[in-house]
């Protein structure tokens, strides 16, 4: 299994982004970052997303949902508030 990570940008992105790949994370991009791409090229057509974690809701939601496979799933355990 293979993980995309979107994170919000902020001052200490590096850092984040260090933290995430040290607990395993594959991909982990901003959300200006991963609006820019596509998940076939981020992978050279490797994965094919098949299920999303979302924790925010809203707009990013959408986005995320967007980069799904057919009869992929969405799961939102957080809203935006």
């Amino acid at each position: 299994m293979k993980t995309i990570n979107i994170i919000r940008n902020r001052p200490n992105v590096t850092y984040l982004i260090d933290e995430l790949k040290s607990i395993g994370a594959d991909y982990v991009l901003t959300e200006e970052e991963f609006r820019q791409t596509t998940i076939a090229k981020l992978t050279n057509n490797a994965v094919k997303c098949r299920l999303a974690l979302n924790g925010v809701g809203g707009r990013s939601a959408l986005m995320i949902a967007s980069a799904l496979d057919y009869n992929g799933i969405l799961v939102t355990y957080g809203k935006k508030s």
